[in-house]
């Protein structure tokens, strides 16, 4: 076990209310007793400040140079695994060893009363996960991601494109408060059960603190080890349903997708899709579509970000769905065209295009 300073909690807590140091009041709290009221140093610039009072109430408080933490009624669970996360297990025993068993088991049960999933936003990463995203869901999203466009660039896409395709789903990432809701509703009314079980375990022993410090221990683990293959699982599967929801924005499918990418966007700049012939042109910020067949030709011009509108287009083209031209100024299709390294795709072009081109150039 180890002690971490005032850094590691400065990153764990980073909503510091500075302002606390300028208007600073003492909390007052009528018709109540403090029972217990002790202080232990992290180090020489933090430490941690528990209260409780024969109310059943207790308060935690974290504190340092420049920063500061305190937790309400329902977060005592909260302020409880912040503290034994980082502390040594034998320095928590000490500090608890004369704590007033009953106050401190009550101010547990009334923190779980009013919210059963009190403790499980430490346990499950902290403000490192759910304030920064700098944690195991944002690694699991950004992993489904970088796989999903290995499988596109495996099947033909451009890599560039396939990173554009998949880089208009993360509007539809869920956010942290969302993610976290989902967890606390997947191990809240467990972690309750769990706790109290152990209070009632604990309260019997002679050596009870330090029982329940060492169980408390074990359990904050387990369940830290069962939310991080959740949180997990859980960024995988947002990422694939925020994917969705873009391509249903979209008016796509996914297997449409897998379908026109490999022919629409590839690298090598042209394929073939139920008998139309496409031709891709790469600018510097734009990229152009041809569709030909036979006589017939479709062509438009899209941002770089906007690669699933490409794809749409050449869906509704194949399908029929519009009418045979450009859909863009030619002149921006010819220039596109004309940036593009693989100047032999210029064959693409009509006759009455390339007419333009060589005006352009003359």
């Amino acid at each position: 076990a180890h002690s971490p300073g005032s850094s590691c909690l400065r990153f764990l807590f980073p909503d510091f209310e500075a302002i606390f140091w300028i208007f600073r009041k003492e909390v007052v709290f009528v018709g109540v007793n403090c029972v217990f009221d002790k202080r232990i140093y992290l180090d020489s610039e933090s430490y941690v400040h528990l209260e409780l009072y024969d109310d059943g109430t207790g308060y935690w408080t974290f504190s340092g140079y420049g920063w500061f933490w305190s937790g309400e009624e329902d977060t005592f669970v909260l302020g409880l695994v912040r503290f034994l996360n980082n502390i040594s297990a034998e320095d928590a025993v000490d500090f608890l060893s004369d704590v007033d068993w009953d106050t401190f088991a009550s101010a547990i049960r009334n923190s779980l009363e009013k919210d059963p999933c009190d403790g499980i936003y430490a346990i499950a990463g902290d403000n490192v996960e759910f304030h920064f995203s700098d944690g195991t869901l944002k690694s699991a999203e950004e992993s489904e991601y970088y796989y999903l466009a290995d499988e596109l660039e495996h099947a033909g896409v451009k890599r560039e494109m396939a990173g554009w395709l998949l880089d208009e789903a993360w509007i539809y990432t869920p956010s942290a408060d969302d993610h976290l809701s989902e967890i606390k509703s997947e191990f809240g009314e467990h972690w309750k059960k769990d706790l109290l079980k152990l209070l009632e375990k604990s309260g019997g022993e002679k050596d009870r603190v330090k029982l329940f410090v060492e169980e408390m221990l074990n359990l904050i683990e387990r369940y830290k080890e069962e939310i991080e293959d959740y949180k997990y699982e859980l960024g995988n599967e947002s990422f694939r349903k925020a994917l969705e929801e873009a391509l249903e924005e979209k008016g796509l499918t996914f297997d449409e997708v897998v379908k026109l990418a490999p022919e629409a966007l590839s690298d090598r700049g042209y394929g073939e899709v139920d008998g139309y012939t496409i031709t891709a042109f790469y600018g510097s910020h734009k990229f152009a579509i041809v569709v030909r067949r036979e006589r017939k030709l479709w062509a438009d011009v899209f941002s770089n970000r906007n690669a699933l509108d490409a794809l749409k287009f050449v869906r509704d083209t194949v399908k029929g769905v519009l009418e045979e031209g450009a859909c863009c100024d030619e002149l921006e299709l010819i220039k596109i065209a004309m940036e593009d390294k693989n100047s032999s795709k210029l064959s693409a072009v009509t006759a009455s295009i390339r007419k333009q081109v060589l005006m352009e150039v003359l």
